[in-house]
């Protein structure tokens, strides 16, 4: 079974004042880790969207293994992105697809998410914490040409509505599958997160 990870690092990081793909996590960057862990997790490729400040964001994704793959229309908002990096992705039997903004995601889960995709094959698998959906979403190929029709409508959630009776959620105790960072503050709740001894804020 062939998995490729997209992440998805176009936008604009406003909220966050810098971008959030090159803040440090641990001895890595948030985009670093993010290719790391898909590709031990099982990910034969893994694509990062680019789209605004795309040459700071390329020696990076290099250096960590990526594929660099720019969206000309990130503007448009992050439903452009998924379409640009699904294009990318090609022949496949499913994507992991990963908001840069969601640091917290490890090798083992993502293994045993394609792990339970190959067991089930469901259209969508979730992983979940305490009920509540997180990232990333495994999707299979039966998905990509509705996802490619899509109008557009509630971005790639709308697109991913027609198979919402099929959806499969697999719990996990790991609640970063649940924390994203779009301010400061999520950056420093992410990092007390990992390193809970660490009580001195770093700016981001």
């Amino acid at each position: 079974m062939q998995a490729v990870g997209i992440i998805l690092a176009a936008g604009l990081s406003s909220r966050m004042g810098q971008l959030k793909a090159l803040l440090p996590l641990g001895a890595e960057t948030v985009l670093g880790h993010q290719i790391r862990v898909l590709r031990q997790g099982g990910a034969e490729r893994v694509i990062v969207v680019t789209g605004h400040e795309r040459q700071a964001l390329e020696p990076e994704i290099i250096k960590a293994g990526g594929e660099a793959v720019f969206n000309p229309q990130y503007q448009q908002g992050m439903f452009s992105s998924v379409l640009t990096g699904l294009r990318a992705a090609g022949e496949c039997d499913c994507i992991l697809l990963l908001p840069v903004d969601c640091p917290l995601v490890e090798a083992p889960l993502v293994a045993s998410l394609l792990e339970e995709f190959r067991r089930t094959r469901p259209p969508v698998l979730y992983p979940a914490y305490q009920g509540k959906k997180g990232h990333p979403p495994v999707i299979g190929r039966s998905c990509f040409s509705g996802i490619f029709a899509h109008d557009g409508t509630m971005g790639l959630r709308g697109a991913l509505e027609q198979w919402k009776d099929q959806w499969k959620l697999m719990e996990t105790d790991t609640a970063g599958v649940a924390m994203d960072m779009d301010t400061p503050e999520d950056y420093q709740r992410i990092l007390k997160f990992i390193c809970p001894q660490d009580t001195e804020p770093r700016k981001p």
